[in-house]
């Protein structure tokens, strides 16, 4: 008898948008070390497609985004890796967790359900370690702790309100939007977006007078590049610009 393996994260990609969407265990999408491996392995895959330049990340199916991780060791506890392209989630039920940190750590526009809860109520420890150290950078320390510290979740209207998510919609509408956000993504220089996202995260760690000058730099970086001097020929010529696009020769 041949066993097939189940395929737990799946890579699609449509033009210039990828999608990854997380089919963990049962219902809620639980999380487990080997999920968590694919999951890097398909964000690597992503960041080295030369024909997708954003990504939606997604639970599969429209109930849950995911609920969580399933009890492991922490010592076998994967960290999941920052893309360098943009990535838009589309949360839709329980983000909670370990799911919270993926998305803390991997995602830069969020687009959550109505119906969506985020939270830690876990007790082994899982995912808090992340949340802290990239959560505390998104969001103010007050409603972060509350979330650590009481287990308790919020929905999605209090997760937008303290800046955790980017936009709430209706829950049937979540993907859609998502990746509409993506197809405007696309259509801007690739190069750009990267290098915005780079300079954005650098800044993170740097003094102000540090951050001027280093988005001093990328700006330099930007304009002289050929999507910036494409940018400019074609508002100038009134026609539509044609940016580089990455891919690969022969």
């Amino acid at each position: 008898m041949v066993r097939i393996q189940q395929v737990t994260v799946k890579y699609e990609r449509n033009e210039g948008v990828a999608t990854i969407t997380i089919a963990g265990a049962g219902p809620r999408h639980r999380l487990d070390p080997g999920l968590c491996a694919e999951l890097n392995a398909r964000l690597a895959a992503f960041d080295d497609d030369p024909t997708v330049t954003v990504c939606v990340l997604r639970g599969a199916g429209a109930a849950h985004f995911s609920a969580g991780a399933t009890a492991w060791p922490a010592a076998t506890r994967t960290p999941i890796s920052r893309p360098v392209k943009p990535v838009i989630a589309a949360i839709t039920g329980d983000c909670l967790g370990e799911a919270l940190a993926i998305v803390a750590q991997a995602s830069d526009v969020r687009i959550a359900g109505a119906g969506a809860r985020f939270g830690f109520p876990e007790d082994d420890g899982l995912g808090t370690l992340l949340a802290r150290s990239r959560l505390l950078q998104q969001i103010p320390y007050a409603p972060l702790m509350a979330l650590l510290l009481t287990g308790e979740s919020i929905d999605a209207a209090e997760a937008l309100r303290i800046g955790l998510i980017t936009q709430v919609v209706p829950d049937a509408e979540v993907f859609t939007q998502a990746l509409a956000i993506a197809r405007r993504v696309d259509q801007l220089p690739p190069y750009t977006t990267r290098l915005e996202k780079t300079a954005i995260l650098a800044c993170e760690h740097l003094n102000a007078a540090d951050a001027v000058y280093f988005g001093w730099a990328f700006d330099c970086m930007t304009h002289r590049h050929p999507d910036g001097l494409e940018g400019v020929s074609s508002w100038v010529e009134k026609r539509e610009p044609h940016f580089w696009r990455f891919e690969k020769e022969g």
